[in-house]
């Protein structure tokens, strides 16, 4: 169905746009399959999610949040989120409500100064 290829895919909530991320690319296109069109390079495919009306990336290089309206290829600087507190891990790491009210994400913390004990191990 497009000529990048596909590991996920999501519709919009109105139904008229299909967008799909191979881990390279975020491509959006019509559900039946027309008017494939690349959306941005260098996005993975656990750092997007969709809202109510746009498309939400983060960018790798600066841990920028960035937007943009489902039928648009233009996307506009929403936060950034510092290197402690970025969305990181395996699978999907946003989410938001069709309102875009609030975003959830996935922050994997690690400390290499911390001793952790586990006593009564057999």
């Amino acid at each position: 169905m497009t000529h990048h290829g596909a590991r996920y895919a999501t519709e919009t909530p109105d139904g008229q746009w299909l967008f799909i991320c191979d881990g390279r690319h975020l491509v959006r296109m019509h559900p039946d399959g027309s008017g494939e069109t690349l959306v941005r390079d260098g996005v993975y495919t656990n750092l997007w999610t969709m809202g109510g009306s746009g498309v939400y990336v983060i960018d790798d290089n600066s841990n920028d949040l960035l937007r943009a309206p489902f039928g648009g290829t233009v996307f506009e600087k929403v936060l950034h989120f510092d290197d402690a507190r970025a969305p990181a891990g395996g699978g999907n790491c946003l989410a938001l409500p069709r309102d875009e009210s609030y975003l959830i994400y996935r922050s994997v913390v690690r400390s290499v100064n911390t001793l952790m004990l586990l006593d009564g191990l057999r």
